[in-house]
């Protein structure tokens, strides 16, 4: 069962918001047809599962260390920008 219902609300929340992904498929509905189109969502969702599925496993992943996430990022990312 779905652990986390408000995962699932922000994820929902993520497909409605208009995008440059959706504005493509305006633009090629216009350009190009509906028929033409129609092959692209699939490849759209698949995008969006991907993307929000990395982002679940990164959550996944680090949250028992989650409150030390910060130090480590202080320590180790912050002096490859700042040398």
């Amino acid at each position: 069962m779905i652990e986390s219902w408000f995962f699932v609300l922000a994820m929902i929340a993520v497909l409605l918001i208009p995008g440059p992904t959706n504005a493509l498929l305006a633009s090629s509905t216009h350009q190009q047809g509906v028929l033409k189109t129609l092959s692209y969502i699939p490849v759209e969702w698949l995008g969006y599962i991907y993307g929000i599925g990395l982002w679940a496993l990164f959550i996944h992943l680090f949250d028992p260390i989650w409150p030390a996430l910060i130090i480590i990022c202080m320590f180790v990312v912050l002096p490859m920008f700042y040398g």
